[in-house]
């Protein structure tokens, strides 16, 4: 479906379009879907559309019959929406960064981050 081989979800049961729902212009859940999956290449859907936010992704996919999308686990949970699991995780690393030594407050902002990261478990 991501890659364009699949078009149809006649291919799959259903006789309609797929359509891919995705953030356009580098969004970080996209990419690492995609290097994820497919190594080097991006995503090339036959019938794809293109959102500018995650948030967007999920409102079309509620609002489009058969549609795919690609979006946070998280977001996919809090509105109640199938979810399509791999047979491998898939993960997005992020970084936090400060300009010279961290305020007190970035300083709380970090170890928070790390406290979360460290209670979640691939899959969850």
């Amino acid at each position: 479906m991501l890659s364009g081989d699949l078009t149809n979800w006649k291919q799959l049961g259903a006789d309609e379009a797929i359509r891919v729902v995705y953030v356009d212009g580098g969004d970080g859940v996209t990419l690492s879907v995609a290097e994820g999956l497919f190594g080097t290449r991006s995503f090339t859907p036959a019938d794809p559309i293109r959102v500018n936010f995650s948030s967007q992704v999920v409102k079309v996919v509620e609002q489009e019959p058969r549609a795919l999308g690609v979006t946070q686990l998280g977001l996919t949970r809090e509105h109640h929406l199938p979810e399509l699991a791999t047979d491998q995780t898939i993960e997005q690393e992020l970084s936090l960064v400060t300009l010279g030594e961290p305020s007190p407050t970035q300083r709380a902002v970090i170890d928070a981050v790390r406290q979360v990261a460290a209670k979640t478990t691939p899959g969850q």
